[in-house]
């Protein structure tokens, strides 16, 4: 019974994503609307939404955003993976979670201009749905109670995830460990540096 949840939950994270014969994603008005922060808009609103996105791709070892810098779009990975990397302490930056298919990144981007609180890094050849910050604020001009509910949602988005972001090692919420899988920071030997 596991294992089907398991692959249910794949499914449900991949489905929704097409890409044309040029290679371009799309996303369905109703994966979009699956995402939390855009669950309680309009389908209208979804749709329009939706033409905004655009297809950008990453190889390995590429850093698609750098913590610390000016956030401008929000993010979906279509297909590949993607770490999440957060400066320790010692100014060194630390894994603390991969991405895969169907996850998004850079939601607070959208909202609010303030810099990057995590870095991102390609570990695959990944294909990602982008939506700029600029083409999301035209939408937001036009739908003026979209700004509160993306809020709204946003906030409640920040409080379940606000211990992921926890050095790695550290326990997420007192007792318990966080897991992260293995290490995928880059070594010496590998094509980015981070030290």
């Amino acid at each position: 019974m596991k294992r089907d949840n398991f692959y249910a939950s794949l499914w449900k994270k991949q489905n929704g994503f097409t890409f044309n014969v040029e290679g371009y994603a799309r996303v369905s008005p109703d994966r979009l609307r699956s995402i939390p922060i855009f669950g309680q808009l309009d389908l209208a609103v979804i749709k329009e939404l939706s033409e905004y996105f655009l297809t950008e791709t990453f190889e390995p070892g590429t850093l698609v955003i750098t913590e610390g810098a000016k956030g401008d779009k929000f993010n979906i990975a279509v297909r590949g993976r993607l770490q999440v990397l957060k400066k320790g302490p010692d100014g060194v930056n630390q894994a603390v979670a991969v991405l895969e298919d169907g996850d998004h990144f850079g939601e607070i981007a959208l909202l609010k201009s303030v810099p990057r609180t995590a870095s991102i890094l390609a570990i695959s050849h990944t294909s990602c749905l982008s939506l700029s910050h600029e083409h999301f604020m035209k939408l937001v001009e036009s739908q003026p109670d979209l700004m509160g509910t993306l809020e709204d949602a946003m906030n409640a988005r920040h409080q379940e995830t606000s211990q992921v972001i926890a050095p790695v090692g550290q326990a997420a919420s007192g007792s318990e460990q966080m897991d992260v899988g293995p290490p995928l920071v880059p070594t010496p030997q590998d094509p980015v540096s981070f030290r």
